[in-house]
């Protein structure tokens, strides 16, 4: 009995950070400054496929972009993340960015080192933005649903809000390029 409370007692003092995927927090400035691509675009399709080296499954995201903000992709472009459903079988990796057909989307990227023709979100859902339509005004928005951000060089880790409406689409957008244009005048 007492070692039943005793563990009761310490779950309680375990933060909600614990059970979340942690990246470095970094503004959306230092993301594009980073990111080696960045582009809008609408999702095609997203689909889970195990892989045959790895026996793991990832999820691939086919997004048709139509405006390159950083870096050369044109057309359409393939993003690889961990975890999806194959079947019966799942695997969830916690933070990842969801994609669902037809969304609007900006997203931060780098290129897969496993796999040059393919690309991985920068920072996992914190790099991916959608673009809904609220009330008449379309809103960029950002989930971060199952993320904690840890401050750079620091030892802190913080929760964020898992759903973040950052502005009109056009002012954010106005943002990155302008972060974008700073970045490239060095």
């Amino acid at each position: 009995m007492r070692s039943r409370l005793l563990l009761a007692a310490c779950a309680t003092l375990i933060p909600a950070v614990a059970l979340a995927t942690v990246v470095i927090e970094q503004s959306f400035e230092e993301m594009a400054k980073v990111a080696p691509v960045i582009v809008r675009g609408t999702v095609h399709q997203s689909q889970a496929a195990r892989d045959p080296s790895e026996s793991g499954i990832w999820t691939y995201t086919e997004i048709i972009v139509s405006e390159t903000l950083k870096g050369k992709p044109t057309g359409a472009l393939l993003l690889k993340q961990p975890g999806g459903i194959v079947g019966r079988v799942g695997a969830h990796v916690e933070g990842t960015a969801k994609f669902t057909e037809g969304e609007d989307v900006l997203v931060f990227l780098e290129i897969s080192p496993d796999e040059p023709s393919m690309y991985v979100v920068l920072g996992l859902a914190a790099g991916k933005v959608s673009f809904e339509d609220q009330r008449g005004t379309l809103q960029a928005i950002r989930r971060t649903d199952g993320l904690g951000f840890a401050a750079p060089g620091g030892q802190s880790v913080k929760r964020v809000d898992a759903v973040q409406n950052l502005g009109t689409a056009d002012a954010f957008l106005a943002r990155i390029r302008k972060a974008v244009g700073a970045g490239s005048k060095r």
